[in-house]
């Protein structure tokens, strides 16, 4: 089994390291402070001594590639046409989005802040469609999406966000959730934009990750489904991800909606490092990650749930924490933790201002130090 090895990120140029004092932990940006693979670490050297960086397209294996894996990973069977490129997951929110200008994006709340911010940029109208904790696991309850498409604002309504694993709840959602979910969809024709970015981050050995395209041929006709190896394999910096829309209108329509609005090539580095991540050539250090994060999360909610006053529900899937602190009642939940050297994403980011996000991609003394800190400002609050 291939170790990870743990690096000091600090006067790295380091986005996640660079942007608090050097006096406080980072545990915001969902980024690892361990080195990537040896195999994507080859490849990006094997490029690099290539010499010229011009106008870069993909390298041909890398196609058929993909196609493997997700064959392998997750028993879906894609074909190299239906493959799209973006520099990042982000990059894709905003491209479907337009899809629905003029109209109306359902989305889940809590989520990730791009999903958030996205429609309005692209002169839509985001409809929030609240999940539930039920003590035991994360739901989108049917009948709010329900209530959701007939409220008079989403009567117009064109597409549905999800996000699965999902950000920052983790949850992953099971086949008859995600067969729901599509139902729904079909009956209000419905485009589904699917974020799977965390779909090899599944800590839990119940449920495995399902794609929800790969469900069923009219599922797929109206999904557009957005994977990468950015998070599993620490190379979120290289700005690569994979978009898959097997309908040739709804392809094309993605296409044109990204035109002129994104970078039209990717750095030449994303491809080669993909190509590694996905040809199995990395699959002792995924193995190795995911030991390490299941050791940490236990860690963590262990810590955090033996506090008075806040709790961390159990995280089936990605390495962020999402951590209620609502009990605290603080006027400026993270500008108290900064207090005590600890920076988190505020929850208010992602729609839900009761909890912080907490990224626990680091090294076991980091961890405990993330703790000893996170323990401090609960007790003063």
């Amino acid at each position: 089994m291939e170790n990870l090895i743990f690096t000091d990120r600090r006067n790295l140029d380091s986005e996640k390291w660079e942007k608090y004092p050097k006096e406080v932990i980072p545990a915001w940006v969902a980024d690892a402070d361990y080195t990537a693979a040896k195999a994507i670490i080859a490849a990006m050297r094997q490029r690099l001594d290539h010499g010229v960086f011009g106008y870069s397209t993909a390298p041909p294996e890398l196609p058929q590639t993909i196609c493997e894996y997700f064959s392998h990973r997750w028993n879906w069977n894609i074909q190299p046409e239906w493959i799209n490129y973006s520099p990042g997951l982000g990059v894709a929110i905003h491209n479907s989005c337009r899809l629905a200008a003029g109209g109306a994006i359902l989305t889940p709340q809590p989520i990730y802040h791009v999903f958030r911010d996205a429609p309005q940029l692209a002169q839509a109208q985001r409809i929030d469609v609240p999940m539930e904790y039920d003590g035991n696991t994360w739901q989108l309850p049917m009948q709010a999406l329900e209530n959701a498409k007939n409220n008079d604002a989403a009567c117009n309504s064109k597409v549905f966000q999800l996000c699965n694993p999902h950000n920052p709840n983790g949850k992953v959602y099971s086949k008859d959730e995600l067969l729901a979910i599509a139902e729904f969809c079909e009956r209000h024709d419905l485009i589904i934009f699917s974020d799977e970015v965390h779909a090899d981050l599944i800590l839990d050995s119940e449920p495995t990750h399902i794609p929800i395209a790969s469900l069923a041929p009219e599922i797929a006709q109206r999904t557009i489904t957005v994977q990468s190896p950015s998070k599993a394999y620490n190379i979120a910096g290289l700005n690569f991800a994979v978009v898959i829309i097997e309908n040739d209108a709804l392809r094309a329509r993605y296409q044109q909606a990204a035109r002129g609005k994104v970078l039209e090539h990717l750095n030449p580095f994303g491809y080669n490092a993909a190509v590694a991540a996905y040809n199995g050539s990395c699959e002792a250090w995924w193995l190795a990650q995911r030991t390490h994060l299941r050791a940490n999360r236990q860690r963590l909610q262990t810590a955090i749930n033996e506090l008075p006053a806040v709790t961390m529900p159990h995280l089936a899937s990605t390495y962020l924490a999402w951590i209620n602190v609502e009990a605290l009642q603080l006027a400026d939940a993270p500008a108290h933790f900064l207090r005590h050297g600890l920076a988190m994403s505020p929850g208010e980011d992602f729609g839900d201002a009761r909890y912080m996000r907490a990224n626990f991609a680091c090294s076991p003394e980091s961890l405990e130090e993330i703790i000893k800190r996170f323990t401090a400002a609960v007790g003063a609050a």
